[in-house]
Parts: structure tokens; sequence; C-alpha cells
């Protein structure tokens, strides 16, 4: 399980805005974490937070910078699909820890 204090985690999240700002991309204003996706919406992975003991695994499973991903059913857990063939179930602070730009 993905778990950090809120501190850190507001901290990775505005660290994740800063970055985005810094690139000109303009997607800093689209910037949320997954859990806070509604069912089927879409959107692209930006960044995952990577203090947690899960990070490298939920890599494993494409949980990339980039990949598209889409929300089958939001809570906790919730089940996404990544790149349009992998299913995958999250928990909520799994889904907390993983920053997307709404597509």
């Amino acid at each position: 399980m993905l778990h950090f204090e809120t501190e850190s985690k507001d901290q990775f999240w505005r660290e994740s805005a800063d970055r985005s700002s810094d690139a000109g991309d303009g997607s800093a204003m689209n910037l949320m974490p997954l859990a806070a996706l509604g069912r089927n919406e879409e959107a692209v992975i930006h960044c995952l937070d990577d203090s947690g003991p899960l990070h490298s695994r939920l890599r494993e499973l494409g949980l990339l910078p980039g990949a598209r991903v889409r929300m089958v059913l939001n809570g906790s857990p919730c089940i996404l699909l990544v790149g349009g063939t992998t299913r995958l179930c999250l928990r909520g602070d799994e889904a907390d820890a993983i920053l997307v730009v709404l597509r």
C-alpha cells in the first residue's frame, strides 16, 4: 500500500504542478489525482509518487507517465483501464498517489 503523510502528499502535488508549469505545456490546470476521476473519464498519467513501496510494481503494470487510462469504476477500490487493454484494481490511497491530466 502506498502510504504517506498528508503533508508530504500535498508537497508531492505542489512540486508536480510546479514541474508541469515550468514545462510550459499548460497542463498544471488539469492536474489531479487519479482517484478524482469520474466513471468513464479518460486521462494521461503525469507522474507517480515514487516514495511508496509499490512504485516499481505499479510501473511494471503499465502505470507510466504518458500512459492513457480510463476510470471504469471509481471509488475505493477503483477499476481502471490502462492503455485500452489492461484492467487494474487500485485502492484509494494508491490511486491518490498517481497524478493525471484530463484528456
